[in-house]
């Protein structure tokens, strides 16, 4: 019996429908499959690093103008560690803290020292007596050097890597003379620590020190984040604890350095 046409209608609807639900449903999969693989992208960093800078995961920090250019000339990460802080403002000058030096940005001199790095030894109050005149080695003594600006000298292990990595901007005067610590040899300097241990020399973490949790130079200059613990601050330019930043301390905008 020939199919009415009431009933060829009614079917042509039902198809319809039917294949409108199932247009739904691939679209409600697809739209929960491009859900599930969004959530599985790496989520972009929470503050980008300007451009042309370095960027360490590992501290959370970057490193960028003219401290980039003297931190990639004199030894990277071998030198100066990771960097940890941003640069900012004190005492009139654009300084960064790195965990084994600080650089600092000093426009009035001549462009290749321009970036200097601080006198940490002097700040920890590293520096002991010289030694007595007639224990000073004859000038042409190629194995021991004397310095009369801080009465001490420098030798063996340290003399040779003090020449190769940099020598007096890198590391200034000597402070001491060498002398044991904990199994290792130890010589101090206006800017670095010498530590020899095994026939390898390293350079101490006097950054870090100096950035330590009870340093007060956290209180006087708050901007001065040590570590990822300050990245969700660095906008507000406020403490963990909500204080605001120190007046002594400016942040550097991102398309401009130095300040």
């Amino acid at each position: 019996m020939p199919e009415s046409h009431s009933r060829r209608h009614v079917r042509a609807i039902a198809l319809e429908s039917e294949n409108r639900l199932k247009a739904a449903s691939w679209a409600i999969i697809c739209l929960a499959g491009m859900a599930i693989l969004g959530a599985c992208q790496p989520a972009p960093p929470a503050v980008m690093p300007p451009e042309g800078s370095i960027y360490f995961p590992q501290t959370g920090h970057s490193v960028r103008g003219p401290f980039r250019a003297y931190f990639q000339a004199h030894g990277g990460t071998e030198s100066f560690g990771y960097p940890i802080t941003e640069e900012f403002l004190r005492h009139g000058l654009v300084v960064q803290y790195f965990e084994k030096a600080r650089m600092e940005y000093h426009p009035e001199n001549p462009p290749r020292y321009r970036v200097q790095l601080g006198l940490l030894g002097e700040t920890l109050g590293r520096r002991e007596p010289p030694i007595p005149p007639h224990r000073a080695p004859p000038a042409f003594d190629p194995s021991r050097r004397y310095y009369p600006q801080t009465g001490h000298t420098l030798t063996r292990p340290f003399l040779a890597y003090y020449d190769a990595q940099g020598g007096l901007d890198r590391f200034g005067y000597p402070l001491s003379e060498p002398y044991r610590l904990h199994g290792a040899l130890i010589q101090d300097f206006q800017r670095a620590r010498m530590i020899s241990r095994d026939g390898e020399i390293q350079i101490a973490d006097w950054g870090r020190i100096l950035l330590g949790p009870h340093s007060s130079i956290q209180d006087r200059y708050p901007g001065a984040h040590h570590g990822p613990r300050g990245l969700a601050n660095r906008a507000t330019g406020q403490r963990g604890n909500g204080a605001a930043t120190s007046p002594l301390v400016r942040r550097c905008p991102v398309d401009s350095f130095p300040c």
